[in-house]
């Protein structure tokens, strides 16, 4: 589908995209659920797709990545991400062998806040 075509549906079958903007529009990192992981995850997927297969202007930098991961903070959702990404056996693409090593350095700097937080 091109982009035109999918602009199109989205103004003729609006009930079918209903359920999927609410789901976008309703996620939020203080709700009690997962939504917000995961959604949190697929945009760092995203990210690395697009590093690998996107165009030049659509490439994220290392800076790129730590500034959404410092903004998700959400340490147990990435944890449970590496082991998916392990489980999937997508550890050796590229650009998640570059994600990675962020992601255990931000678990392991908020281990660190938590600790400190309950001494």
């Amino acid at each position: 589908m091109t982009y035109s075509e999918f602009k199109e549906k989205l103004n003729t079958e609006k009930d079918f995209y209903n359920p999927i903007c609410k789901f976008l529009d309703s996620a939020s990192p203080n709700e009690n659920r997962k939504r917000w992981d995961r959604l949190c995850c697929m945009h760092l997927s995203l990210m690395c797709f697009l590093n690998s297969y996107g165009y030049d202007f659509q490439y994220a930098e290392e800076s790129d990545f730590r500034k959404y991961i410092e903004l998700y903070q959400r340490n147990s959702a990435f944890e449970n991400y590496i082991e998916l990404i392990k489980r999937y056996k997508l550890e050796d693409d590229v650009e998640i062998k570059k994600l990675i090593p962020i992601l255990e350095e931000y678990i392991k700097v908020e281990r660190r806040k938590t600790a400190a937080n309950k001494a």
